[in-house]
């Protein structure tokens, strides 16, 4: 996996779209979470990794009220199987996982010019809700799924922001701090950001304030 790691970065060619992740990294997330790993005669095409929310690994954000947080962290291909819908499928599993064991939440980075990521994290039900620095001075955006209000998901209040993707992010940045979520990329000419709010999120703050 750390090959795959380090092909990786080479492959995508910019700085800071992807995290070198040293052998502990791989070791720690398997004694605390879980590793899936595409394999072909006995060669590593892929990997994912998922791990609960905890000492070791902290939230990206601040845990809710009374949820249980998942996270997950990178997932590399060989570029033999890009494009053939395998983020798309670990995305899916991770969560069902998560769901399962009776998670609130489930939260992951990623660059915001990552956009194949971006987009395939957006497609399949998260909602942007930060942008902070978490590793290594990178900027990544920070994404939820939220597993309690599966439903609300697309409830959001009107109106929305439409706002370009480009080089400042200080706009989206404004945006998340009052409130908004990301909840869909729109891609044309220019790639742009859809951003909402959402009613089950205020209700929620006023419970934490009053709890």
């Amino acid at each position: 996996m750390v090959c795959l790691n380090v092909n990786t970065i080479r492959s995508l060619g910019k700085d800071g779209l992807f995290m070198p992740q040293a052998e502990t990294f791989f070791r720690d997330i398997i004694a605390d979470g879980v590793a899936i790993v595409l394999e072909r005669e006995g060669r590593v095409l892929g990997y994912s990794v998922a791990v609960p929310e905890g000492r070791r690994h902290p939230a990206f954000l601040v845990v809710r009220f009374r949820h249980r947080v998942g996270l997950l962290f990178g997932t590399a291909l060989d570029p033999e199987v890009r494009r053939n819908g395998w983020q798309t499928w670990l995305i899916d599993v991770r969560l069902r996982a998560f769901m399962n064991c009776g998670y609130s939440e489930v939260q992951a980075t990623v660059a915001p010019f990552n956009l194949p990521s971006l987009i395939n994290l957006v497609d399949n039900s998260f909602h942007i809700a930060g942008l902070n620095t978490p590793f290594g001075g990178h900027l990544r955006f920070i994404v939820c799924h939220d597993l309690k209000y599966r439903e609300q998901n697309t409830m959001h209040q009107s109106p929305v922001v439409d706002l370009e993707l480009s080089g400042c992010l200080s706009r989206h940045q404004e945006l998340l701090a009052d409130g908004y979520r990301g909840i869909k990329v729109l891609r044309g000419a220019t790639v742009t950001i859809r951003y909402a709010k959402f009613d089950h999120l205020e209700t929620w703050d006023r419970e934490k304030t009053n709890a």
